[in-house]
């Protein structure tokens, strides 16, 4: 068995740094989720009261800033089922071309690079005890 040497000083702070940032980033995280659940929620509301109040395209001022009606074309993701669903599509209107969708998807899911990145994985009291029977 061999000795292990003391931490620095200078790991044990960025350590405690590190716990303290990521306890923050994950407590700033949920609110932001909360607030914009909120945002979205009265969004929603403003835009069919405006338009129950035939203000569909009204101006509104609100501290100093101003509120419109606006439309924007929101497309749809681009995932693998998407995208097998799209070339049959593609090529069932050429009946007499062969159909190499499934040829296409596992050709470039095979080309996707990846890359090991080392990062810092927290795990709370309650799962280091799981993790260490599962270990076990």
């Amino acid at each position: 068995m061999s000795i292990v040497p003391p931490p620095s000083r200078e790991l044990i702070e960025a350590v405690r740094n590190w716990v303290h940032y990521d306890n923050m980033a994950e407590k700033l995280n949920k609110q932001i989720a909360e607030v914009r659940i909120a945002r979205n929620e009265n969004e929603i509301k403003v835009l069919n009261l405006l338009e129950n109040s035939g203000l569909k395209n009204a101006v509104l001022n609100v501290n100093g800033a101003t509120l419109q009606r606006q439309q924007r074309f929101v497309k749809s993701d681009l995932s693998w089922n998407y995208l097998e669903t799209q070339l049959h599509k593609y090529y069932g209107q050429t009946p007499q071309r062969i159909d190499e969708t499934v040829k296409i998807i596992n050709f470039l899911q095979q080309q996707r690079t990846t890359r090991p990145q080392d990062f810092l994985k927290k795990s709370l009291p309650s799962q280091l005890n799981s993790a260490e029977s599962i270990r076990k």
